[in-house]
């Protein structure tokens, strides 16, 4: 099946690209009344901030996906503040856009209800049902017809509708009653295209690392459409383990053009965009639609953790709560809870450079599976050494002596400026030498770990007359006293 698969999806790649014309021809030809900025929450990101084009109230992005009523748009920018990423801000469960996360906003079982509209032509709705067919064949999602009449309020079906104003969809199940809207000018690949959309999948080219393998020509780009080419700053979904350039959710190269030019190029020369569902495509869906375990994508697992306080991010597709437990070095449990989100921030983390460990459970049909992760907990700069003193009883030299400091990898002895000695971290003396008797002396001493170097602690002195010859002339005649 595989090489079947590889076979089919190689043919469709190397089609013409004048195949590709009328996905977004109609969509890209209309001007938006104006832009505006909201949050987005997509599969491993939340609550990003985008811009999008506004045409007779309805927010559109990245010209076909259907974000929502403006006014919705602008009420999710209000409540968003851009620093906060505490839980509160954080509920995907509960975003209306892009690649919605939770069970809620998947089709039941992968089946999608769904009817065509009267308004829907015969060539249109030939499309469409050739493109039922070809999802049907590669992936596991199934689309069963129904009639409106026989659907309670509670139901979600998908209603295909024709209008003036382009091909486009919502990005998963949203809406009890929702709309994809086709023209007969989207042919079979716009259909497919936006049935990607409504079964979860988002626009390839707005990928976070897609500048390692496109080039955008923002000058060929309509000016209104510009903002529509940004990417998505945040991590994808970690079983995307290339970019896909023959993506039937990937923009053609001429996508958006102002002047016939492309407006954008593949470094390695590839096709852009394509017909049909390429290889990725599928196995993306196939993935979402199967119960997947979360997965911890930040911090990474082994890394040291950069304060006492750290979100901790991780995947969950399919929905559902997952389990976090987090444990210090010995087995004192830091904070355990429930999670109806992608991330948490936990506090009151150690700061001695020590372990801690991560568990994510997530609840499947056969259980609960447990995923685990060991992270270094920060490691605090030491305190600035304590008892720093000098005992000036050697022949041309002294002791410097202080306070052993805790979470320390060594201390540096510095005369004034210059390093003269790195000790290591169980010293609490050093014998300074080459003393020159009434001479003026600053030397300094500071602990160092793997973070950094504390504050010096200083001390001054003038070295005393050396009568320690003395000591022999005075203690041996009193040996010899009767």
């Amino acid at each position: 099946m595989k090489r079947i698969l590889s076979i089919f999806i190689f043919g469709t790649v190397l089609l013409p690209i004048s195949l590709f014309a009328g996905i977004f021809d109609t969509n890209f030809q209309q001007i938006p009344d104006y832009t505006g900025e909201t949050y987005i929450s997509g599969f491993d990101f939340s609550n990003e901030k985008v811009t999008y084009n506004a045409h007779n109230e309805t927010a559109i992005y990245q010209g076909d996906i259907v974000l929502g009523p403006v006014e919705e748009m602008e009420e999710r920018l209000s409540v968003f503040d851009e620093s906060d990423v505490s839980e509160e801000h954080n509920d995907t469960n509960t975003s209306r856009s892009f690649f919605i996360v939770g069970k809620i906003h998947r089709w039941d079982n992968g089946v999608v209800p769904y009817m065509i509209d009267s308004t829907v032509s015969s060539k249109a709705r030939s499309n469409i049902l050739f493109a039922i067919n070809h999802w049907q064949r590669y992936t596991t999602i199934r689309f069963v017809e129904v009639n409106p009449n026989d659907m309670s309020s509670s139901d979600y079906y998908l209603k295909f509708h024709t209008d003036n104003k382009g091909c486009r969809s919502h990005v998963g199940r949203v809406y009890h009653v929702q709309t994809l809207w086709v023209q007969e000018n989207c042919g079979t690949a716009g259909v497919i295209h936006e049935i990607g959309h409504a079964v979860g999948l988002y626009h390839e080219q707005s990928r976070p690392d897609r500048d390692k393998y496109i080039r955008i020509l923002w000058e060929n780009i309509q000016d209104h459409y510009k903002s529509q080419f940004n990417k998505n700053t945040s991590s994808l979904a970690s079983y995307v383990d290339s970019y896909d350039y023959a993506s039937v959710m990937h923009y053609r190269a001429d996508e958006a053009s102002k002047n016939g030019k492309p407006t954008m190029v593949a470094y390695n020369g590839a096709t852009l965009g394509n017909r049909f569902l390429s290889a990725g495509d599928i196995a993306t869906v196939n993935n979402i639609y199967r119960d997947h375990i979360a997965t911890m994508i930040s911090p990474e697992n082994g890394s040291r953790l950069r304060g006492t306080s750290v979100v901790f991010r991780w995947t969950n597709t399919y929905g559902g709560e997952v389990y976090l437990r987090i444990k210090d070095k010995k087995d004192v449990i830091i904070y355990q809870g429930f999670q109806n989100t992608q991330a948490r921030r936990v506090n009151n983390l150690p700061s001695d450079g020590s372990n801690v460990f991560v568990e994510l459970q997530t609840e499947t049909a056969d259980g609960w599976v447990t995923k685990r992760y060991v992270y270094r907990t920060y490691l605090a700069k030491p305190s600035k050494p304590s008892g720093l003193q000098v005992s000036d009883i050697l022949p041309g030299g002294a002791v410097l002596s202080w306070r052993a400091s805790p979470k320390v990898s060594g201390y540096r002895i510095y005369r004034r400026s210059t390093l003269i000695a790195t000790l290591p971290a169980n010293t609490t003396s050093y014998t300074l030498r080459g003393l020159v008797e009434h001479q003026d002396y600053t030397f300094s001493i500071s602990a160092f770990n793997a973070t950094g170097e504390s504050p010096a602690a200083t001390v001054r002195f003038v070295k005393d007359a050396d009568i320690s010859w003395l000591i022999p002339a005075i203690y041996y005649p009193m040996l010899l006293a009767p």
